[in-house]
């Protein structure tokens, strides 16, 4: 894990060949304080890294319990935060995980965009044909610029439209990644409970079933993981206690991409 491997900067994620040419990941934030926020935010992160998808940004809204009740709460928020300054004056401002962590980094490594930006290759990008047009209202916002939330019920059901939404509980399960050997176009070379990786067996006596990212997952050019109001499936888990990797290499490499590429804003 502390080592620092040139190799890395070459690393690619088998899945990233396999199914459509553009895939796309998609998290609905947490609802609840900054902590939960970073924490669907690493983990969703780290499972599109090792999926070889683009990571698509929430809109930027409201965050509980960043408020601004004070014009030096103001300017300290400010400063730490970049927020649009359209937004500065609101009372209570909204941001984005792009005004908090340092966005250049990640991108040496994977494609982050906004979620304006995904429209828009929707729309344009002759290869995204297939999926739903948004509504013309939906663009309209987008073309001018407007404020965009989760809250949308146009955004919210074009992308509940256009995506597959794993409904996994994470306290219950874990993403299994098996060894490289085993992938095939045709699908993962199915597992016995003896073929089972040693390594995985820890995570079985806790209780925590394997679910495995398979050829219905990667054949889906939208993955949307989303709060699953009435489920529980927040992603409230580290990265590193969601996501196994049978091959050893790849597990420590994906923990290094986090330690050197994911870091707050220093702006």
């Amino acid at each position: 894990y502390w080592q620092n491997l040139p190799k890395d900067k070459v690393w690619e994620s088998p899945y990233k060949n396999l199914g459509p040419k553009n895939k796309y990941l998609l998290f609905e934030p947490d609802e609840g304080g900054w902590n939960n926020l970073r924490l669907g935010f690493e983990a969703n992160l780290a499972l599109a890294f090792a999926t070889g998808r683009t990571f698509v940004l929430p809109p930027r809204d409201r965050v509980y319990l960043l408020k601004k009740s004070s014009q030096q709460q103001k300017e300290k928020l400010n400063k730490l935060f970049k927020s649009d300054t359209n937004l500065i004056s609101a009372r209570s401002p909204v941001y984005g995980f792009e005004d908090i962590f340092a966005m250049e980094p990640l991108r040496e490594r994977m494609r982050v965009i906004t979620m304006e930006e995904f429209i828009r290759e929707v729309i344009n990008d002759p290869s995204n044909n297939e999926l739903p047009r948004p509504q013309e209202e939906l663009i309209k916002l987008v073309q001018e610029n407007k404020f965009l939330s989760w809250k949308n019920s146009l955004l919210r059901s074009w992308i509940q439209r256009i995506s597959v939404q794993p409904k996994w509980n994470p306290s219950k399960v874990f993403v299994a990644f098996p060894q490289r050997d085993r992938l095939h176009k045709e699908g993962i070379e199915k597992f016995t409970d003896n073929q089972l990786n040693v390594g995985m067996r820890p995570w079985k006596k806790r209780r925590r079933e394997p679910v495995f990212y398979d050829e219905e997952l990667w054949n889906s050019k939208v993955l949307l993981f989303s709060q699953c109001r009435g489920a529980p499936c927040r992603m409230l888990v580290q990265f590193y206690s969601l996501l196994y990797f049978a091959d050893e290499k790849d597990d420590k490499m994906l923990k290094r991409f986090i330690r050197d590429h994911l870091h707050y804003s220093s702006a």
